[in-house]
């Protein structure tokens, strides 16, 4: 019945008290013999001539062992046990028994080919046939129909513990073994507790010893266990990315209390953003907070183990192991190395496309499962395959910028001890701003060290030297200018309805507007608002400074080079510019060297930075106001963000009245007795006087 565990051994057959059987093998044994129950009920498994048994869940490192007890000791006197069924020929009691070798703790791609096609050639004969599954090995699918549901080994438990206490160490039964399998720990921590653990403790020379090294072990293995980071309660803030993590949490917490149905929840979710901003640290934050197992992974560990079978079966076993480990939450990091099957690069694709084609079977079959939350992690989400990230793999797909105050402040209060006061860690916080977390955690850990180094306790002014920015004078009139700057987008954005602004703030490289963009009709005038916002920033420090920096360009993706594509696009792209109903592929900087092609663009941004010092001019002292609370608090959010920009009405009949196209490029057809060829008209020397004098000449 699973409680009792009986093994039968004939004095011939059986240890002298000299020759103990070692733990491990011992510790086997009892849990074949609790899986089976009695020798009647194991040898009643084969009672028929074509039987077939699969024993499942069986750990890596114990296939070899689990292979010769079966052939040595559990099997009846006189039975023959093959690993090949070509060998049997027909035999009344034999069997065939497979398993798979086991390399580095798992199998490799190439193995388990190999144990598949043994397993069909046993099975196309008629002979018995034990096969035996390791822990995270997935047989093939037709195997997996053809074969009968595993038998799972019995987990070590508090009672198969107890019996092996009986055997190696005497224990007799009484009030004293009662209590002391008691204080045995339970089946969960029992099967956590590596071999070599177990191994050590059975070293003791009394039960009681052994069962003291256990507790005192598991108590140290639970504490290192722990998610490394704050909980999701000690961050404050309320970011996107903190309410999706806080409620798929707490989603999980509904499920374990059975206040809800696992099909009714959200159970994926993809975090991305620039390198350093916390999505490791925020996941492992929603392991800590949910309380469950936390299972990491990332594509780099698995492409160390070797080629790409092997590859792949690390990559399955993580999964494995979240399956077994469940409820649980299942991370993997920098999954963006998975790619995309639509890469243009054609090196490696074949390679890509395997990888890609078994990470979405792996997602498909942990979505089938309860009690598991997926969450993955990239840099750039857009280079993921979009099968990958569609809904029922990832069910959602959050930005996680650079960390505001609230969550620094939860970071420093994690990391720093009790006697730093919550005035000092706000203050931290005020000017950490703008750095990463992973900034943040190597800066705390910097002053730790400085203090160490200097036989002392941590203080304030140790991290004030690492965090914050500079008090020179230089700095305070870059951080004006860039506040400006910044402050310029968010009133632009405010006045031309393109959707709130909830974030600005200033950081070491420079500043950052977040504006939560409106769905709009892509008509030509929001186009052009698009571009007067980007050029608002210009625009900005022109009307306080009298002059501007060149802090709007520089890289790809600098306001003045996505005002600069956004311009481009509305001829050569949308269709909605000179050349009409025409998509002449991807804008580039190609297209600028048409002169005419230059003088378009350069026409629109001019037009776009003096509507957007229109709109600057009006509001001129709020713009400064703004600049100066920026300055100070080093980011602005709600409240406090809706109330400055308070009054900045929308001006729909502004953008209308500097929406000044160029004119279209007109084309004739001239036909001669062969040919139609398409020409440019050449406007009349009176067009040419006309369009001269206006701000829309091509």
């Amino acid at each position: 019945d699973g409680d009792e565990c009986d093994i039968s051994m004939s004095e011939e057959d059986g240890p002298s008290p000299m020759q103990p059987i070692p733990h491990p093998t011992l510790s086997l044994a009892l849990k074949l013999a609790a899986t089976f129950g009695s020798e009647d009920a194991f040898i009643a498994c084969f009672g028929a001539a074509s039987s077939v048994v699969v024993l499942g869940n069986i750990e890596p490192q114990e296939v070899a062992r689990t292979q010769d007890l079966l052939t040595l000791i559990l099997m009846p006197p006189g039975w023959i046990v093959a690993s090949e069924a070509r060998m049997l020929k027909g035999e009344p009691n034999a069997l065939c028994l497979l398993a798979p070798e086991i390399t580095n703790g798992r199998v490799a791609e190439r193995v388990l080919n190999i144990f598949g096609s043994d397993i069909r050639t046993a099975l196309s004969l008629p002979d018995r046939l034990f096969v035996l599954v390791p822990r995270g090995c997935e047989l093939p699918p037709d195997l997996q129909c053809a074969l009968p549901a595993p038998v799972p080994i019995a987990p070590l438990s508090r009672t198969i513990f107890g019996e092996h206490l009986r055997y190696s160490h005497g224990l007799v039964d009484g009030k004293d073994h009662a209590a002391l399998l008691e204080r045995i720990p339970d089946e969960k921590a029992l099967t956590e507790l590596p071999g070599s653990v177990l191994s050590a403790a059975l070293r003791a020379p009394t039960a009681r010893g052994v069962v003291d090294r256990l507790s005192s072990a598991t108590e140290k293995l639970s504490k290192r266990q722990k998610p490394d980071g704050p909980r999701l309660e000690d961050m404050d803030g309320n970011s996107p990315a903190l309410q999706a993590a806080r409620q798929l949490v707490a989603d999980l917490a509904a499920w374990k209390e059975g206040t809800c149905e696992w099909s009714e929840l959200t159970r994926s979710m993809i975090l991305h953003g620039p390198p350093g901003t916390g999505k490791t640290w925020l996941a492992r934050a929603m392991g800590a907070s949910a309380g469950v197992h936390f299972v990491q992974a990332s594509f780099a560990e698995w492409q160390s183990t070797g080629h790409l079978g092997d590859m792949l079966a690390a990559m399955r076993q993580s999964f494995v192991q979240a399956i077994e480990k469940k409820p649980a939450i299942l991370f993997i990091d920098e999954i963006d190395a998975a790619g995309s099957r639509y890469d243009t690069d054609a090196h490696g694709r074949s390679y890509r496309r395997q990888v890609i084609n078994a990470v979405l079977e792996q997602i498909d079959l942990l979505m089938r499962e309860e009690g598991i939350l997926l969450i993955g992690a990239c840099n750039d989400v857009h280079s993921l395959d979009p099968a990958i990230l569609r809904p029922g793999r990832f069910d959602r797909k959050v930005q996680v910028p650079l960390p505001g105050k609230a969550e620094i402040a939860g970071i420093l209060r994690s990391r720093l001890p009790a006697e730093f006061s919550l005035s000092d860690i706000d203050d931290l916080a005020r000017t950490a701003i703008g750095m990463t977390a992973a900034d943040v955690d190597a800066a705390v850990r910097q002053a730790k060290s400085i203090a160490r180094s200097q036989n002392r306790a941590l203080e304030f002014h140790d991290l004030r030297k690492l965090i914050g920015y500079s008090h020179s004078e230089a700095d305070q009139a870059l951080d004006w200018r860039i506040a400006l700057h910044e402050c310029g987008h968010a009133i632009v954005a405010t006045a031309l309805a393109l959707g709130p602004v909830t974030r600005i703030m200033l950081n070491p490289l420079g500043g950052e507007t977040v504006t939560q963009n409106r769905r709009n009709q892509s008509l030509l005038r929001d186009v052009h608002a698009g571009i007067a916002c980007l050029m608002a920033g210009r625009a900005a420090e022109r009307l306080v400074l009298g002059e501007i920096s060149a802090g709007a360009g520089g890289s790809r993706q600098s306001d003045l080079a996505r005002a600069t594509n956004m311009a481009l696009q509305i001829d050569q792209q949308l269709g909605l510019g000179a050349y009409g109903p025409v998509y002449r592929g991807d804008a580039d900087g190609l297209a600028l060297h048409d002169p005419a092609q230059r003088q378009r663009v350069q026409q629109r941004l001019e037009q776009a930075e003096a509507l957007a010092a229109e709109i600057l001019q009006k509001h001129k002292l709020q713009l400064e106001h703004m600049a100066k609370a920026l300055v100070s608090e080093r980011e602005l959010i709600d409240p406090q963000l809706s109330k400055l920009l308070a009054g900045i009405a929308s001006e729909p009949l502004l953008l209308e009245n500097n929406m000044i196209e160029p004119q279209p490029v007109e084309r004739q057809t001239v036909s001669t007795d062969d040919t139609e060829a398409a020409v440019a008209h050449k406007p009349s020397e009176r067009e040419t006087n006309k369009a001269s004098n206006t701000r829309d000449a091509p």
